[in-house]
């Protein structure tokens, strides 16, 4: 399912979420996060976008991790825009992340990478940087 960069990769942004404000579309899509150990999730469900602008001028660094859908990549750029009228900064790498390496649709699938993660360590399988970096081409630079 998962490569080890994948996994890697995705255990630093795990690591980094005290940087960010993760923005989702809802209930479910929080709770996926949270499965992955990411705690600072906004859910804009049942809000305009203008409001969940203003809520969020005062943030430093934003991810907004709607569905990678039509209707969620609508709402993502229409908020990109609002926040960054509030100069908010976007980190746009981390949601290109979760859609291209992943290869998710829904952030929702999130909890299927989290149960894999979670099983893969329980089965005593380590899924740390150590492992990784014996292998040649994934030293860091």
């Amino acid at each position: 399912m998962l490569r080890p960069k994948q996994i890697y990769s995705l255990e630093r942004i795990v690591e980094r979420t005290n940087d960010f404000i993760f923005v989702v579309e809802g209930k479910r899509d929080k709770k996926a996060l949270s499965g992955l150990g990411i705690k600072n999730v906004f859910s804009i469900s049942g809000q305009s976008l203008e409001n969940v602008a203003e809520k969020l001028e005062d943030s430093k660094n934003v991810v907004i991790l709607t569905d990678f859908d039509r209707d969620g990549k609508r709402k993502a750029e229409e908020l990109e825009k609002l926040l960054r009228s509030s100069h908010v900064k976007i980190e746009r790498r981390v949601r290109k992340f979760f859609k291209r390496s992943l290869k998710i649709t829904k952030i929702e699938e999130l909890k299927e990478v989290a149960k894999f993660i979670n099983n893969a360590n329980h089965y005593g399988k380590e899924l740390n940087r150590k492992r990784f970096l014996k292998r040649k081409k994934w030293k860091s630079r």
